[in-house]
């Protein structure tokens, strides 16, 4: 098949997406080995130590939403979010291509409204001054920053996706799991 001018730059950012989808699947790993010390901290010091960290519970919470969003992108990416995929793998091969691109397109657009809702919520937090009611008083717009990061990196991931969608409509890319053929 013969190649579109632009198609190496569209390679190249479809690439540069795949490594900020990492870089949140890093961060999402960070979060959960976060996690796992500190309630590991919680528990030896409630066990033999005789007291709490009073914080665990808070900052677990806020390390379980950061794990979720910065992870969402790449289970996209792994083609590990809900898809309804009894139905779509009865369909022919191109009409299942087309399915997909639809699909896509809609979670972008929801993904869009998610990532502006998500911003404006932490501008929203900071502009207010809001704290959260606890003993450690977290400027609650810290925790939400991740939320539009989080949201941006999955509306970055279906344009990746919606790329690859047409590239295989196209024919210029195989399906998952297929190969090329010689």
């Amino acid at each position: 098949m013969v190649e579109s001018p632009g198609a190496p730059r569209v390679t190249a950012a479809v690439r540069a997406i795949d490594g900020l989808i990492r870089v949140g699947m890093h961060g999402a790993e960070l979060c959960l080995v976060a996690m796992m010390v500190l309630i590991t901290l919680e528990v030896v010091c409630r066990s033999f130590l005789g007291f709490s960290l009073t914080i665990v519970d808070e900052t677990c919470g806020y390390l379980v939403a950061a794990l979720l969003f910065l992870g969402a992108a790449y289970s996209l990416r792994q083609e590990a979010l809900l898809r309804v995929e009894f139905i779509i793998v009865a369909l022919p091969r191109r009409l299942r291509h087309v399915v997909d691109l639809a699909y896509d397109i809609a979670s972008l657009g929801f993904a869009i409204i998610l990532l502006h809702q998500m911003a404006r919520l932490a501008v929203s937090s900071h502009q207010r001054g809001m704290v959260a009611p606890t003993l450690m008083e977290t400027p609650i717009w810290l925790p939400q920053v991740v939320l539009p990061v989080g949201a941006a990196l999955i509306v970055l991931g279906l344009l990746a996706e919606i790329v690859r969608d047409i590239a295989r409509i196209s024919g210029r890319l195989p399906a998952a799991g297929e190969s090329v053929a010689p």
